[in-house]
């Protein structure tokens, strides 16, 4: 399926872009050669599974494309996956019979342990846009090739006649490198985009012209949606909501976080509340979880979200995992964070449960702010706009000012558990 995209591409602009890397740039008709080429010189792999570390280089894309075209499941590892530890995280799907066309991803595993959703190409494909305006688009790849969101990058640009656009490091470099490539469309996390903005320099930004923004993986909350429309007011923004499990589920395009409310219950988008939680439809979602790991035979999908309907507007409240226990009250990360980010000179935010043995948990805000602010000036307004905007168990009790945070491959925040 990868590989046909390829070889139509070859033929309709042999000499179009298709990857810059760090490892090297490829033409459509040279990556058509050389997957031909690999593929004639070995043996088929029907049903048989093939893990593939999927770092951000053409060398992972064209393994990818090549393993795809000899018929095997094909198992993406993360490339933040500890050097030694395949076998482990292969133990965790079990043993059965495979099918060609394959894919197994990882969830994230930011507070647990990932579970291994199988997926086929067909599932990945299933919202993939295609339009003739988006012939030629280029495309910045910030997502892992192992992330549902990154292989919907990926079809994307093969489907369109499109670039990708690999780089490697912070979200300032991922800036300036496809600022020199002329990138058009952009997707990435809220955190990548808070720190694509606040740590860019000036000319990298206006050298940017996205006519497309995307944000996903991560709620993306209003603060962050006004900032993009301020620094890119000539692109599109749109918020998708997707999951390894469900797929690409629903998106929105008005400027505006959460979702219509007039969307539940509704035939065309399957989207239900119970208890809190958000359920989805699994109709273009994974087969089912492989090994240890099963999903229920309904046809919604617990996701672990929790929302609240607020007027017209479905808002998130943060996973129910992460939820902090202060004094018998809960308290909602997600919520602690998006008040914070309020304050000028944050960059990012990550709030957690420390022990307590008075009140079994307190609120914990780790975070990083902008070079030109110090701690010692940004305490008292951290803790007045908190003070002003919180319920009193939501206001932090432990403040801790950091140099960076750990993300995971594809931009996402690594929670801390409580």
């Amino acid at each position: 399926m990868i590989l046909e995209r390829v070889r139509a591409g070859a033929l309709a602009h042999p000499e179009r872009l298709l990857v810059a890397a760090p490892d090297g740039q490829w033409s459509w008709a040279a990556v058509a050669a050389e997957v031909d080429r690999r593929v004639l010189d070995a043996a088929p792999l029907r049903g048989e599974t093939v893990a593939l570390q999927a770092s951000a280089t053409a060398a992972a894309l064209l393994r990818l494309i090549e393993l795809e075209a000899r018929g095997a499941r094909v198992v993406l590892l993360p490339p933040e996956m500890e050097p030694g530890r395949e076998a482990e995280w292969m133990a965790r799907l079990g043993s059965g019979p495979s099918q060609p066309g394959e894919v197994v991803l990882f969830s994230s595993g930011t507070t647990g342990v990932p579970k291994g959703a199988l997926h086929s190409w067909d599932t990945l494909s299933a919202r993939v846009h295609r339009s003739a305006g988006l012939d030629g688009s280029r495309w910045l790849l910030t997502f892992a090739l192992s992330a549902f969101a990154g292989l919907q990058v990926v079809l994307h640009a093969l489907d369109n006649g499109g670039a990708l656009v690999l780089y490697h490091g912070t979200p300032a470099e991922g800036g300036r490198t496809g600022a020199e490539h002329g990138v058009t469309h952009l997707s990435a996390t809220p955190t990548f985009y808070r720190f694509l903005l606040a740590t860019s320099p000036p000319e990298v930004l206006a050298s940017l012209r996205p006519v497309q923004i995307t944000l996903g993986g991560e709620v993306a909350d209003q603060g962050v949606l006004d900032a993009l429309g301020r620094s890119f007011p000539q692109a599109r923004l749109t918020h998708v909501y997707a999951s390894t499990e469900a797929g690409a589920v629903f998106s929105v395009q008005d400027g505006r976080a959460g979702f219509p409310a007039a969307w539940l219950d509704s035939a065309a988008t399957p989207l239900r509340i119970r208890d809190g939680e958000l359920l989805v439809g699994r109709a273009r979602g994974m087969k089912g979880y492989l090994g240890a790991h099963r999903a229920d035979d309904g046809e919604l999908l617990a996701t672990g979200d929790l929302v609240e309907v607020v007027g017209d507007r479905v808002l998130f409240r943060g996973r129910r995992s992460e939820r902090i226990h202060v004094g018998g009250a809960k308290v909602d990360p997600s919520e602690v964070e998006r008040v914070l980010l309020e304050v000028p000179g944050v960059v990012a935010v990550r709030v957690s449960g420390a022990p307590s043995s008075l009140m079994g948990q307190l609120v914990r805000a780790e975070v990083l702010l902008a070079p030109d602010r110090t701690p010692a000036a940004m305490r008292l307004a951290l803790r007045a706009h908190a003070s002003e905007r919180l319920r009193p168990q939501e206001v932090p009790r432990l403040w801790n000012f950091v140099d960076t945070f750990e993300r995971t491959s594809s931009g996402k925040l690594v929670r801390r558990a409580t």
